[in-house]
């Protein structure tokens, strides 16, 4: 679901949204190159059960890319094409050879060059020579770009086309709650903020090469996992990150665990929650006991409340305090036992 974001004319757009096309190439980088994910194995086999043969050679080229298949990201940031698959294959077919190329390699090298590597197969031996970091593949592979440019682009289509199944889909669809949940967390940070400012807070970095851009595009994605990438083109800056995973129960406990007894190490909280175990009371009573104004007790309690240790019942007018027996015993029950487990 889109947000759009638009505070005056002379103002940049911001959109933040999920993309199908951004997940669709962050699943070709996942399939290149499982190693560095932790997605489960199942996804990825019924992905890979689902291309010909054709593709999972189109696969292991490109895992041999500087990007593995995120190359791809620099199509849909120029052309826009965030939603739809064919709008991009078609904006990608209609592409001469040497745009191609200087696209797909991140604009790193100009027509200039392309053109003459492409005229002589001698000065690609040199290119790679020069500049090590453009591919990691087989130098007849990576020849099969420059020289048989056509057929590259038609088995990188032909891939696209393939990996756009009802996996794909069906995956994306079961993630609608996590993405509407990052897209109204990342709507929150740049409401208050720049969006250059939250792109490096995102990316964990200042960046070097900074410009006036008039669009910025924060997009969340499942199969970027565990990366981040900014990519931009002239106008525009597009900002691809992960979706949180699920935090493992363990560290939920931990968590809890942990904000519970921050909580009670004050003082005041913890002679607080000892008056009430002995006796359920209201808060002047409370208040005239442990020497304290009936607007610290509030206070007080209600920080106690929120982590449920104290509960709270009104008769007739006056709300009285009671401890949550059940809820302290659990808890540090839970606290031996994440202490000691193995």
């Amino acid at each position: 679901m889109p947000l759009y974001i638009e505070n005056s004319t002379n103002l940049p757009m911001v959109k933040v949204t999920n993309s199908l096309t951004i997940e669709l190439a962050a699943a070709i980088h996942y399939l290149s190159d499982r190693s560095h994910h932790s997605l489960p194995d199942k996804l990825a086999n019924s992905l890979l059960n689902k291309l010909s043969i054709d593709s999972l050679k189109m696969l292991k080229v490109l895992s041999g890319m500087r990007l593995q298949g995120l190359e791809l990201f620099e199509f849909i940031i120029k052309e826009r094409a965030f939603d739809d698959v064919e709008i991009l294959i078609q904006k990608i077919s209609g592409y001469d050879d040497i745009s191609f190329i200087y696209t797909l390699l991140g604009e790193v090298l100009d027509s200039s060059t392309i053109q003459q590597v492409m005229a002589d197969e001698q000065k690609l031996d040199k290119l790679l020579l020069d500049k090590p970091n453009l591919t990691n593949c087989n130098i007849d592979e990576f020849r099969h770009l420059f020289y048989s440019t056509k057929n590259f682009k038609e088995d990188i289509l032909k891939l696209i086309r393939e990996i756009n199944n009802t996996t794909l889909i069906n995956k994306l669809d079961s993630l609608n709650e996590d993405y509407s949940k990052h897209i109204e967390k990342t709507k929150m940070r740049v409401k208050d903020k720049k969006p250059m400012d939250v792109s490096q807070e995102i990316m964990e970095r200042q960046f070097k090469r900074k410009f006036d851009f008039a669009e910025y595009y924060f997009i969340p994605s499942y199969f970027i996992t565990p990366h981040k990438l900014r990519v931009f083109c002239t106008d525009a800056q597009m900002v691809v990150f992960a979706l949180e995973q699920q935090e493992s129960p363990s560290n939920v406990v931990g968590d809890r665990i942990s904000l519970v007894f921050k909580i009670i190490s004050d003082r005041t909280r913890l002679e607080i929650l000892r008056a009430i175990i002995s006796e359920p009371t209201y808060g002047k009573l409370l208040a005239e006991k442990l020497n304290l104004t009936t607007a610290t007790i509030s206070h007080h309690v209600e920080v106690l409340k929120s982590v449920e240790l104290i509960k709270e019942k009104r008769i007739k007018n006056i709300k009285y305090f009671e401890a949550n027996s059940e809820e302290i015993k659990k808890f540090f029950d839970e606290g031996l036992e994440y202490l000691f487990e193995k």
